[in-house]
């Protein structure tokens, strides 16, 4: 036999058991539960869980601490029952709460990322702002220096441009008239 996924109800039949007590044990016991395309929770029922054998007898034999074996009557186990289940439902809460806390924190941590990563957000536009500034600073110096250049090679230009007539000009002195000035 192997785990098989059952309905609640299906569970409690064949465990002999309160459709609540199957919820409540596999709460307790961690049994994995999906829900089934109708809608129906089912839960996965271990192989090794045993159903509960039902008396017809509403007395319990156990034995006391000091090995003698007193008959119990139905109420004594009535409020044993009742015991375990206050038990069951502190462990469910206990473990609800630290849940809840678990969620919190990690709701907190998710917040507090969520800062930084805005914090972030805002330092990186700030520093993108700053770099478009600089940007449009360091252009206009470029064109600025492009055109003081572009005027000075100009100027260069023109001033080779005379020293290339002059000396066409006296080139086509002769010597004697280039010598005598």
């Amino acid at each position: 036999m192997s785990d098989r996924w059952e309905t609640y109800a299906e569970a409690a039949d064949r465990l002999n058991m309160t459709t609540d007590a199957v919820r409540h044990r596999a709460r307790r016991l961690g049994w994995r539960r999906t829900r089934s395309n109708d809608g129906k929770t089912l839960v996965m029922v271990p192989d090794d869980v045993e159903p509960i054998e039902l008396s017809e007898d509403p007395v319990i034999i156990t034995r006391s601490d000091d090995g003698s074996s007193p008959e119990r009557s139905h109420d004594d186990l009535a409020i044993d029952l009742l015991h375990d289940r206050i038990r069951d439902l502190q462990a469910d809460l206990s473990r609800e709460r630290n849940e809840r806390l678990a969620e919190r924190e990690a709701t907190g941590r998710m917040a507090d990322r969520l800062i930084e990563a805005e914090k972030a957000k805002s330092d990186a536009e700030k520093a993108a702002a700053l770099a478009q500034a600089e940007v449009a600073h360091l252009q206009e110096r470029l064109t600025a220096e492009m055109t003081a250049h572009r005027s000075e090679i100009d100027h260069r230009d023109d001033r080779l441009a005379e020293i290339a007539s002059d000396l066409k000009q006296m080139r086509s002195r002769s010597l004697w008239q280039r010598l005598v000035g």
